[in-house]
């Protein structure tokens, strides 16, 4: 996947998906086929860590499906002359995800805060999750459901065919896809 070719990549998404469908269609049936069919559905090349994956599924759970619909991965958003690709956002909405892995914040401090400032600065509204929210399920889901009603989006308890709470080992944060 190559944020700077969205275009491009978006294309090999499609195509990889659509080929695991098509692999998918003898389980049809089974179970558990359904959740497998919904992850492929949500499944997206641009997430990067599974601390970004996590997020995302998470708001796959708990935003009506209109606003999931709208919901993108590595938007392009240029601001004061630089290009930014949040790890997900509502880009209509001007809401943006950002995922604050062990390594995400860079080693200069002052160029996160000029980030943070110039999205603020246009209007956005930055949600961020940290590794160590990742240790509480409730509680994450207590705080995106405050951070997502005071933007005014209607979302709602995690529920679906994809919400089973995950494990530990998932969101360990050396583990790679």
């Amino acid at each position: 996947f190559d944020r700077w070719s969205l275009e491009s990549s978006r294309e090999k998404e499609a195509r990889a998906k659509d080929v695991i469908r098509r692999q998918m269609t003898c389980i049809v049936g089974r179970r558990g086929s359904r959740q497998a069919a919904a992850v492929v559905d949500i499944a997206d090349a641009g997430l990067q860590t599974p601390g970004e994956a996590y997020v995302w599924w998470l708001l796959q759970c708990m935003l009506p499906e209109a606003v999931c619909d709208e919901l993108v991965t590595q938007c392009p958003v240029e601001l004061e002359g630089r290009m930014y690709f949040p790890d997900a956002a509502l880009p209509g909405r001007k809401v943006s995800f950002e995922f604050d892995g062990f390594a995400k914040i860079p080693e200069n401090e002052r160029e996160f805060l000029s980030r943070q400032r110039a999205f603020l600065g246009a209007g956005w509204i930055p949600i961020r999750v940290d590794q160590k929210q990742l240790d509480n399920l409730d509680v994450l889901i207590a705080y995106l459901l405050r951070e997502l009603r005071g933007t005014g989006i209607a979302a709602h308890y995690p529920r679906g065919p994809l919400w089973k709470p995950l494990t530990r080992e998932l969101l360990d944060p050396r583990r790679r896809f």
